[in-house]
């Protein structure tokens, strides 16, 4: 039986700078309340995780007219924990 190691499952998030105005943080989370998590990185980058239940053709739709944020592949299990 073969031991090999599995990749860490990569979930689409949205990053941004960490020099992004709070008043765009708000607006986040006004729009998607505990849909959303915002946190802060190891790079000092933030990151919008969406909920698994969020609509998330909507929420894309939302980032990318933000223009602040970029979207990314990430290893959840690094940044909750």
């Amino acid at each position: 039986m073969s031991r090999k190691k599995r990749a860490p499952k990569k979930t689409r998030v949205w990053t941004a700078s960490g020099k992004i105005q709070v008043r765009v943080l708000q607006h986040i989370q006004d729009n998607f309340e505990e849909d959303v998590t915002l946190k802060r990185l190891g790079d000092g980058n933030i990151a919008a995780i969406p909920a698994r239940s969020i609509d998330r053709s909507a929420f894309d739709l939302f980032m990318i007219k933000i223009r602040s944020f970029k979207e990314v592949r990430m290893d959840l299990s690094k940044v909750l924990s």
